[in-house]
């Protein structure tokens, strides 16, 4: 992707309002989902040596990106599934225990 075309998709980002907005983050997280969802499974599934969370599914993880896109609406932002949207997720999850 060429760097005019990322910003003319920020912009329109940026200026999308009400349906279309959801229409655009569920495009642009979804593309990116399945991957997302083992990434925070990975760091904190119930077996994880890192940061097990006993009693996470991955239906869980769903429902917490599901919350967390909604959130999106009214100002977080996507990081292509990166940490900071595992920890915002993971928060999510932990908020919902």
């Amino acid at each position: 992707m060429h760097e005019e075309d990322i910003y003319e998709e920020v912009r329109n980002k940026i200026n999308l309002k009400g349906e279309n907005k959801m229409e655009f983050i569920d495009q642009t997280v979804d593309g990116e989902k399945d991957k997302f969802i083992d990434y925070v499974w990975g760091f904190y599934s119930p077996n994880s040596d890192l940061y097990p969370i006993y009693g996470l599914t991955r239906t869980k993880i769903i429902e917490a990106l599901k919350v967390y896109k909604k959130r999106m609406l009214v100002g977080c932002t996507w990081g292509g599934g990166d940490s900071l949207d595992r920890e915002r997720v993971r928060d999510i999850i932990l908020k919902n225990k």
